[in-house]
């Protein structure tokens, strides 16, 4: 709201959100968002950029110059497959989000009550997306667990810098310390995870910080 009544174009990175909590671009004042189809499901290498165009009108430079596809913005012949695809897994990931907060949030407990059994600690405390548990075990190091767990599919650091070791400046922000940057790693969540999934990973894990 402060950078709209200044006017200010606001950018939201809505990959994430997508699917995953209502956003109603009629009510908010998000200028520019971004969102991607693999994080739901749907084909890789294909995404789409919201740019509002009135209270206030947002104008972009081209980001690849040539053809005037995509209004001028971004040259090049339209991935048509990817964006059907991307159409249809959008539309089947906002028709069911309150089933599917439900089934997540029961999924994201049962992990969080599987970790406090080794004194673990969320990252953000619990005002944070459902779909989404950074956590720190007290003396751990995240990237020597992961090595030891292979099998599960997960994340050091707070988003998409998990091949960089260096202490994550999400965290940072938050006030944690290098210690407790490198004892942090982030599992993300979808409804699609079954109970015996859910079992295997906490099994995998219980043996890895034994």
């Amino acid at each position: 709201n402060i950078a709209y009544q200044n006017n200010i174009p606001f950018l939201c990175d809505g990959t994430q959100a997508l699917g995953k909590i209502k956003i109603d671009m009629n009510e908010n004042h998000i200028g520019v968002m971004p969102i991607s189809s693999h994080k739901i499901f749907g084909p890789k290498g294909v995404g789409a950029l919201f740019i509002r165009r009135k209270k206030p009108r947002i104008a972009l430079q081209a980001l690849i110059h040539g053809g005037g596809q995509e209004k001028g913005i971004r040259a090049g012949t339209i991935n048509v497959p990817g964006v059907v695809g991307f159409g249809v897994a959008t539309e089947k990931a906002t028709k069911n989000i309150i089933e599917n907060q439900i089934k997540i949030n029961k999924i994201k407990s049962q992990f969080i009550s599987f970790f406090k059994h080794y004194d673990a600690t969320i990252n953000g405390g619990k005002e944070n997306c459902s779909h989404i548990l950074n956590i720190r075990i007290p003396n751990l190091k995240a990237s020597e667990l992961i090595k030891k767990t292979r099998n599960i599919g997960y994340s050091l650091g707070s988003a998409c810098n998990s091949d960089d070791l260096s202490p994550s400046h999400v965290l940072v922000a938050m006030g944690l310390d290098d210690k407790e940057c490198t004892a942090s790693f982030r599992l993300s969540f979808s409804q699609n995870i079954t109970e015996q999934e859910i079992e295997d990973s906490c099994e995998i894990f219980k043996k890895a910080l034994l």
